[in-house]
């Protein structure tokens, strides 16, 4: 049995769903139930009809569905139809419930189960905007259900009602499509009564913690902190007692529910709660720090809603964007830090535009806000190991993301301490000198890949200029990428060029064009006295200041780094990509296997992002789809040229199980090969790197048998190529 909503995971709509769930396979009745939350399987508003196909089992629904199948029934979309939950429930439950639910299953053979309250709400703009009168919201974009009865509403209200399903909210909202929504009212009242608690004599603890952590009470009011009680229900009663429902408190994350709960308690107690914003100013969330040492988190995120996504915003980024804005000529810095006192600190300490993450890792959202707010913001990471690592990390992370002009600058505090710690032992001229040391991305990859690191063999160099292949390929921009290939060729040519000129018995390697050698062999020349003797006239001497270094060693010189050629699709990948655009029913059916992999080539990685969003996009599912459709929608994403290089790089001819007319059992059984292979050769490549540089380490015999091994096994698997010299480029 399957079951849909186009509400999102977090939604107290969804988790009914695996209520459900679980009442029903606990009865033993041999039921299995399948959720799609989000519009994971249907969009919204074509579930209903997908039910009435026999395509699938249950779904939410809502009046306006109900109405557009049965006009008469439209009454149920009328603004303030029900008082409140009460009024609501009351009538439901009585004749006009009995009546609806009968007029439903007559004309819509479909059967109602039971009611779900969204709760009161309220209309938020994504501009700040002075509104006394329907006057001044003419001219607003305003999501609203595709009702007339709604519509009607919006045009009442002064505004361009503007139908949109909720899933595609955030989106519109962030690029401007729609300029309001509405939203309910429960995060605002908590933010009251947090900040509220804090004042009072309840909140005695708390503002004695955050005056130890030199956090007074100007700064308190600033960024609107807060403290929740320890009672398990303060919060709780107080939005009750202004009329709002246990459902909407559950749905804004501010309570814990479930079925092994009988009555539903505070999220947060005990802590000193930090306000998280949108863009606006306006609260959607709260982050908590808890007062006593022995809970299971020291900090506490509201959990995901349909207001907060963590991975989609940064603390502070209200205040922040404005101090960027309004800086922008000064060069105010945004910086990036980890928590929110160190936000606050540097904040405090003249650094306006600081933000942090929420409690994970930075996302690609969230460096998509930064390059909104500033060019090259600044991550602010300890020194020591781990902040070196997550630093590291967000390197990759925006790699495939850069574009010209927009990258990421890396500021190394003192081991050991965060912001806030070097703020208070050595001022805010410390801090300001640490970030204006910042480096760029491109030394912080560089660092990565050479420091620490011996280059001394041509194994070493190979597996160096193998790694600079393989990163810099992970770069979707085709400008950003050949710069950076030649400032990597740069900096190889200046690390290199010693070794070369007086490497293995003090010869240089040979240089591709240069006549008579490398000039670590000077050619022969007759002097005086009739001998014959090195270093002629017009030849420097080897390691003088003159000295005509060698440049690049053979290998890079044959490589599509020194060449600047854009390498092939590997075969494999290609077979993949290939497989899934012929029979669109493989992404139906593997999608989750096919996001799940990893593509070295650019190319191959933007057509699995392009043809995962096909199918996610798709109305039905993605089986509907067929190839030409798919190769139209391709094209007109400018993914021609990358069709074509995946097509020159695999004669289907000679694979029966990618041709356009496989047997749909044959292309099952090729698939499952192509993808089992695929993950192995990753994991070897994984390896190989791996014992490079153990090798880099430790040149011992045990060390170069283990390599060996690696690169035999890799060469062994068809469309695959252990060695340096043109890896990856003609796979």
């Amino acid at each position: 049995m399957r079951f849909s909503t186009a509400a999102p995971p977090a939604d107290f709509l969804a988790k009914s769903l695996e209520t459900f769930k679980a009442d029903v396979e606990a009865a033993k009745v041999g039921i299995k139930v399948e959720t799609y939350p989000g519009s994971k399987l249907f969009r919204q508003g074509t579930e209903v009809p997908a039910i009435q196909r026999g395509n699938l089992e249950m779904s939410t629904m809502t009046t306006f569905e109900i109405s557009q199948q049965v006009p008469r029934l439209g009454f149920l979309n009328r603004a303030y139809l029900f008082k409140d939950y009460d009024h609501m429930m009351k009538v439901l439950a009585g004749p006009v419930g009995k009546a609806l639910d009968a007029a439903v299953a007559k004309d819509m053979d479909i059967e109602i189960l039971s009611v779900a309250y969204l709760g009161t709400r309220q209309v938020n703009l994504r501009k700040a905007r002075d509104v006394k009168s329907p006057d001044d919201l003419k001219g607003v974009k305003m999501r609203m259900p595709a009702s007339p009865e709604w519509l009607l509403l919006g045009r009442t209200l002064n505004v361009e009602p503007t139908p949109m399903a909720m899933p595609e909210v955030y989106v519109a909202l962030q690029t401007g499509a729609i300029d309001g929504q509405e939203n309910p009212l429960t995060i605002m009242n908590a933010a009251k009564f947090f900040e509220a608690q804090l004042a009072a004599r309840v909140g005695a603890k708390a503002r004695g913690y955050l005056a130890d952590r030199g956090l007074d009470s100007a700064t308190q009011l600033k960024f609107r902190i807060g403290y929740s009680p320890g009672d398990r229900f303060a919060l709780k009663e107080h939005l009750g007692s202004q009329g709002v429902p246990v459902p909407d408190m559950v749905e804004a994350g501010l309570l814990i529910a479930g079925d092994d709960i009988p009555v539903p308690f505070d999220r947060f107690r005990d802590r000193v709660m930090f306000p998280i914003t949108d863009v606006r100013g306006r609260v959607i969330a709260f982050g908590g720090r808890a007062l006593e040492k022995d809970v299971p988190a020291k900090y506490l995120n509201s959990p995901e809603t349909p207001l907060f996504h963590k991975g989609h915003t940064l603390y502070n980024i209200a205040t922040a964007r404005q101090a960027a804005h309004e800086g922008a000529k000064a060069n105010v810095p945004v910086v990036v830090v980890e928590g929110y006192v160190d936000v606050i600190a540097m904040v405090t300490a003249g650094f306006p535009a600081s933000v942090a993450p929420l409690g994970t890792a930075l996302t690609e959202d969230q460096i998509g806000l930064l390059w909104k707010m500033t060019d090259e913001p600044v991550l602010c990471f300890d020194g020591d190991g781990a902040g070196v690592r997550a630093a590291y990390r967000a390197v990759d992370l925006a790699m495939p993301r850069l574009k010209p002009g927009k990258s990421l600058k890396f500021a190394l505090l003192p081991s050991g301490q965060d912001p806030d710690d070097l703020l208070r032992s050595a001022g805010r001229e410390a801090v300001a000198d640490v970030i204006a040391a910042a480096k760029p991305l491109a030394q912080m990859l560089w660092g990565r890949e050479t420091e620490g690191h011996s280059f001394d063999t041509p194994e070493r160099r190979a597996a160096l200029e193998a790694r600079i292949n393989e990163v810099t390929a992970t770069i979707a921009d085709d400008s950003v990428r050949k710069y950076y290939r030649q400032d990597f060729g740069d900096r190889l040519r200046q690390l290199l060029s010693p070794a070369a000129a007086q490497g293995f018995g003090g010869r240089g390697a040979f240089v591709p064009g240069q006549r008579n050698g490398g000039p670590g062999r000077a050619p022969w020349q007759p002097k005086s006295g009739g001998k014959w003797q090195p270093g002629g006239r017009g030849q420097p001497e080897v390691g003088s200041r003159n000295t005509p270094y060698v440049v690049v060693s053979q290998q890079l010189a044959n490589s599509p780094l020194h060449r600047g050629y854009r390498t092939a699709v590997p075969t494999r990948e290609a077979l993949i990509l290939q497989a899934a655009i012929n029979y669109p029913w493989l992404l139906h059916d593997h999608l989750e296997e096919l996001s799940g992999l990893e593509f070295r080539h650019v190319d191959a990685e933007r057509l699995k992002a392009a043809l995962i969003d096909i199918a996610a996009q798709s109305t039905d599912h993605a089986a509907a789809l067929d190839s030409g459709q798919i190769r139209a929608e391709l094209a007109q994403r400018d993914l021609t040229e990358a069709l074509d290089r995946v097509a020159a790089s695999v004669t289907t001819a000679s694979v029966w199980g990618v041709r356009p007319d496989a047997a749909p059992d044959d292309v099952l059984v090729t698939w499952q090969q192509l993808v089992a292979l695929h993950r192995q050769w990753h994991s070897l490549t994984k390896e190989l790197k791996e014992a490079e540089q153990a090798l880099g380490q430790d040149a011992s015999e045990a060390n170069y048998l283990r390599l060996r091994d690696v690169k035999d096994r890799l060469s062994q698997m068809d469309g695959t190529e252990a060695l340096i010299e043109g890896f990856g480029a003609t796979s």
